[in-house]
Parts: structure tokens; sequence; C-alpha cells
């Protein structure tokens, strides 16, 4: 009976060995700061920038705000900036908590992207409403303390929206837009190479016949083409080769994912990471997805139904295996994870990194990684709170 027992032991440690062999990230330390995350940038002395939002100490609302922190989390400088008006609040009550007649509030812009440059300065993509009423984006230039250098507006038609700007190898930029008022019409979109300056090098539109649908994000690829993805209400994925000309496009099956990232591979296919919604109960399952180069589907993989998973970024480690970043709960009660699969998406272990819904997966020069978050303590309480966790390298 022991010996049957102790065969038992042995055939199980064998199962686990294989897990046990890859050895988890660990937290080397965990830092909060006041304000919410949008966007994060990694500088060229191995220090972060982050971007986005703090309270306003005097007005209602909230205003801008850039942070610049060294290596270890230690603040080095900090800028705040909006726009501070007096409003009507007789019509918009419940925006403002049922407070009527005037007031001074204070508004910032929406920061979506965030940029290093080699000296120290940085680049930001918003939303800039002050040079334009319709769904105007700006890309604006810092110097390395934060003084604004330089403003670009994309808004000059006044029915362009812009949904994506990313920066290429090159130095210059690549912007996702459509060509419609609001965006309404997800087969008709543009993707437009532009310089720091603003000046426009490549304009390709397009026009396609496949459902609606709408991309979102735009990344540059190795071989210096792009490609784009989206949901709405499938998951879409397209391709784009150097000279702007579409390549593939594939359309997920079911409706209600949504993605958060999308990577290239080391065989010139892509992963793509989201969640996919219950239909039945208000719970997600991160989902990843492995297309070739062609655009087949290759495998699709989904974690963690029995909580609320949301994967939101993910890097492609040297080796093939992946690592995918993300929260599970939502509110006051999410908590950052990282976890790691094989090449083919098969889960190898997920670790606790702390609280907070991830804004930024970021990897450090050490090898490990960064991970920033936000949280707002009780949906009722509105101090907001920026996270970041420090990570060593995974194993």
């Amino acid at each position: 009976m022991r010996g049957n027992v102790m065969k038992r032991i042995f055939c199980l440690i064998a199962i686990l060995l294989p897990l046990w062999s890859v050895a988890q990230v660990g937290t080397i330390w965990t830092k909060e700061y006041d304000g919410r995350c949008e966007a994060v940038a990694m500088m060229a002395d191995g220090g972060f920038l982050i971007a986005g939002e703090i309270k306003h100490p005097q007005y209602f609302g909230n205003q801008n705000l850039l942070m610049r922190l060294d290596s270890n989390g230690d603040t080095l400088w900090t800028r705040t900036f909006g726009t501070v008006a007096e409003v009507d609040c007789s019509e918009v009550s419940d925006d403002y908590y049922g407070v009527t007649g005037r007031m001074t509030v204070s508004s910032a812009e929406i920061v979506r992207r965030a940029f290093a440059n080699p000296d120290g300065s940085f680049v930001t993509l918003t939303d800039c409403y002050s040079e334009n009423a319709e769904r105007c984006k700006c890309l604006t230039t810092w110097n390395d303390v934060g003084a604004s250098a330089r403003r670009v507006p994309f808004c000059a038609t006044g029915t362009n929206v812009i949904f994506d700007l990313n920066r290429t190898s090159n130095g210059q930029f690549v912007v996702l837009g459509s060509p419609d008022p609001y965006g309404t019409y997800g087969n008709r979109f543009f993707v437009m190479c532009v310089s720091l300056s603003g000046d426009t090098l490549n304009y390709w539109p397009y026009e396609t016949t496949s459902d609606l649908h709408l991309h979102q994000m735009i990344k540059p690829c190795h071989d210096g083409g792009y490609v784009l993805a989206g949901s709405s209400p499938k998951s879409v994925v397209t391709r784009i080769d150097p000279q702007g000309n579409m390549l593939w496009t594939y359309q997920m099956e079911k409706s209600g994912g949504s993605i958060g990232d999308i990577a290239e591979a080391a065989d010139d296919g892509f992963i793509v990471i989201g969640h996919m919604s219950r239909e039945t109960v208000r719970k997600a399952a991160a989902v990843a997805t492995k297309l070739d180069a062609e655009g087949a589907l290759l495998w699709q993989r989904s974690y963690g139904w029995d909580s609320e998973y949301r994967s939101r970024t993910l890097d492609v480690l040297d080796n093939g295996s992946l690592l995918i970043a993300g929260s599970f709960n939502r509110y006051e009660y999410a908590r950052m994870f990282v976890m790691c699969t094989t090449g083919s998406g098969d889960s190898l272990w997920t670790a606790d990194v702390g609280r907070g819904e991830l804004r930024a997966f970021i990897k450090t020069p050490d090898g490990g990684y960064l991970l920033v978050g936000s949280y707002a303590g009780a949906r009722s309480f509105p101090q907001q709170k920026i996270v970041l966790a420090r990570t060593t390298p995974p194993e």
C-alpha cells in the first residue's frame, strides 16, 4: 500500500516538475502615488514617465499629470496642468453630484500614448478638444523637465477621426483614423505616416466590404509594414505591407470580445490578446489567439473563466514563450497579474503582482518588468491612486 502511495506521489511530481522548473516573477518593489495613470514611457536613463490625471486641489474635476521617476520609482519632478473654466451646471447637475447654478471646474485632456526620446524629452498623444470640437488628437513634444516645446493637432479637416498613433523605427509616426465624422462606418479607414512636425509623408485610404468593424490600434511590423486591430462588434486584425497594400484581414467568429494588444512573433505571425465576456454571467476570460503570417488561425486559448480576467498587453520572449499581463476583478477589487504561457498558449503559471487595474507593462533594462496600474478605492470614494510594481526577470 505504501509503495503504491509513493509511486503515485512520484508520478504527480513528474507531472508538475515542468511547471515548477519555470520560475515566476518576483516583486522587487511596489510604490503608490496620487493620480490615475493613462500612459507610460521607458526613458533612456532607465527611469519612467507617467502621464495621466490627478484631482485639482481647488476646483471640481481633474487636471493633467506628468510625473518623472527614476529607476527605483522615486519622483524626480511632477507637472500638472489643465483647463479651468466656469460652467453652468443647471442642465447637467447629475454630472456634478446634483450641484446647480454656476461653478468653476477643471478638465484634463485624455492621454492616449507616451513616447520617450533619446535626449530625455518625450512626446504624448492626447485628445485635445481646445483646437477643434470634433475629436481632435494632439501630438505634444516636451523637454526633459516637462515643459511643452511643440504641439501639433491632427484635426485639419474637421471630419477625420484619429483612433491611434504609434512610433515607427525611424522615429516618425503612423496614424490610424477614419474619414467619416465620428467614425461611424467601420469599413472605411486610413493609415497616414507623418513626421514629428505633423507633415504628411504617406496617406493610404481603405474601404472594405466586410461587416461593420472598427480598427482601434496600429503597430509597426519588423518588415516596415503595419498591423491593425480592433473590436466592434467582432475582433478584427488587418495586415498592411510597407507600401500600404492590404495583405489580409482576419475576423473573429464570435462577438463580445475586446482586443487588448497584438505582438509580432518570431515566425512573422501574430499573437492577439484580450478578453471575452460570457453571455450568461458578468465575468470575462482572458483570451490569446495566434495567427500565422498569412492571417490564418493557428490556435486560440482562454484563461480564468472563474474570475474577471482581462488581459491588456503582452511580451513575446526570445524562447517563444508569452508573458501576458492584465487585471482580474475590477474597480476597488482589481489586482494586476502576469501569466506565462508556452509558445502554443498553454498556461505555465500566473503571478499576482499587486493592487490595481493594469495600464502598462514595460520591459526594464535588467530583463524584469514594470507593471503600472490605477485604482479608485470604493466606487463612491473619488480618491485615485497610481501603483507601480517592479519585478524580477522571469527565469
